[in-house]
């Protein structure tokens, strides 16, 4: 027999049972009860986290708005302690580019002022080797060469920036003191060669002919040039056209001593018969006379009218007693009718020292110097290079202008 099985009948309801201890309890809920109770759960927990964000939100706004000022606040001082930084960074490197600029010039102004100390020695020394003529001095207030006497002190608590501007000042002012002394040194300079080049004129010689002589024994040690000045500044400038000028100078007033520029008697004479044509004393015709007849007492010293080397000291026909100095470059003076000889054949012999004494030796008709200067062994006009010695002298002592040129 066929079993029936019997199936609980659908009620539509959802059972629910929760358990308490000992207890049981049996809830019967609808589907859509239970799925409004769903939805309203869902909606609790959707505003819980909605609200539970705003307020988190708000909290980080208001503590970002609480906190904005100060972190401004920080971020500017740091960047200003990174400006100040910077810029003392900036100055020390400043200062310490000035610095090396300031040592470096110091150094400079003291290779000029070395310069300069040498370009006055090297003047003078020149000036008193051309014993021949006066020569006047160089002027004097050269800087010397320790310029750090003429810097300023600082004062006490002075800033460095102060000071260094004040020591600028001072070392531009010493380099302008340095640029007019050697300016002024070149422009004397240049007016000494124009006057010794006139007065050698005078005596009918070129001087860009003549050669200077050999340097005097006992001279030497290392070659040290002047300092260099680099640049084209003004010191330099003067410094190069200066070289030039000083060795024609160097060369001229080492010669002047061996031209025969001086009187050979120290005393005033009587020029008694001139250089070229006369009436001859003994035959009463006309003669070529070839010097010049200078009337002094007798014994009267006669000097050397320039340095050189004695050629001949001696009797020599109707020179009589007679002493021929060699000045160099064809120049060569004779001294005749001497009674007296003081120097040897072959000596050298300094202008202006004494060569013998007034006589009347030889063809005379009393006492007398009878003085030729001969040019290539020909004989020319003494007059002219006593003219040009007194000229010389004139123009270096006074700087007067020459009152006659060369015939």
């Amino acid at each position: 027999m066929a079993r029936r099985t019997t199936r609980p009948p659908r009620s539509g309801r959802i059972f629910l049972t929760l358990q308490r201890g000992e207890q049981l309890h049996c809830f019967a809920l609808r589907p859509a009860a239970l799925c409004a109770a769903l939805v309203a759960a869902i909606l609790a927990c959707a505003l819980l986290l909605t609200g539970s964000a705003r307020i988190w939100h708000d909290e980080a706004a208001l503590l970002r708005a609480t906190e904005s000022p100060e972190a401004e606040r920080i971020a500017s001082l740091q960047a200003e302690l990174e400006r100040v930084s910077s810029s003392h960074v900036i100055a020390s490197q400043l200062l310490e580019q000035r610095i090396g600029e300031l040592v470096a010039r110091q150094a400079q102004l003291e290779a000029q002022g070395a310069t300069l100390s040498a370009l006055a020695g090297q003047t003078s020394t020149i000036a008193k080797s051309a014993t021949s003529v006066p020569l006047p001095p160089p002027r004097p207030a050269l800087p010397g060469a320790d310029t750090a006497q003429d810097l300023p002190a600082a004062a006490p608590g002075e800033p460095a920036p102060v000071r260094l501007r004040r020591m600028e000042a001072a070392m531009g002012a010493l380099e302008d003191g340095h640029v007019e002394t050697i300016t002024r040194l070149g422009s004397d300079m240049r007016s000494r060669l124009a006057r010794i080049e006139a007065a050698i004129g005078l005596a009918g010689l070129r001087p860009a002919l003549l050669k200077p002589p050999e340097p005097a024994a006992g001279l030497g040690g290392p070659y040290v040039p002047l300092p260099d000045h680099p640049g084209d500044g003004p010191f330099a400038r003067t410094r190069r056209d200066i070289d030039p000028l000083m060795s024609r100078h160097a060369a001229l007033t080492g010669l002047l001593p061996h031209l025969p520029f001086r009187a050979p008697l120290a005393t005033d004479f009587e020029t008694t018969s001139g250089f070229g044509a006369r009436t001859d004393p003994f035959h009463g015709r006309s003669a070529w006379h070839t010097g010049i007849d200078m009337r002094e007492d007798y014994g009267a010293e006669v000097r050397a009218t320039g340095a050189g080397t004695v050629l001949s000291a001696g009797w020599n026909g109707a020179y009589g007693q007679m002493v021929e100095i060699d000045h160099g470059n064809g120049l060569s003076t004779r001294y005749a009718h001497l009674s007296q000889i003081a120097v040897r054949e072959g000596r050298p012999i300094a202008a202006g020292a004494v060569l013998g004494k007034i006589g009347s030796t030889g063809r005379s008709t009393g006492a007398h110097l009878h003085y030729e200067v001969r040019v290539n062994d020909e004989p020319v006009d003494p007059s002219r290079f006593l003219r040009a010695g007194e000229h010389l002298a004139s123009l270096l002592t006074t700087g007067s202008q020459p009152r006659e040129t060369a015939q």
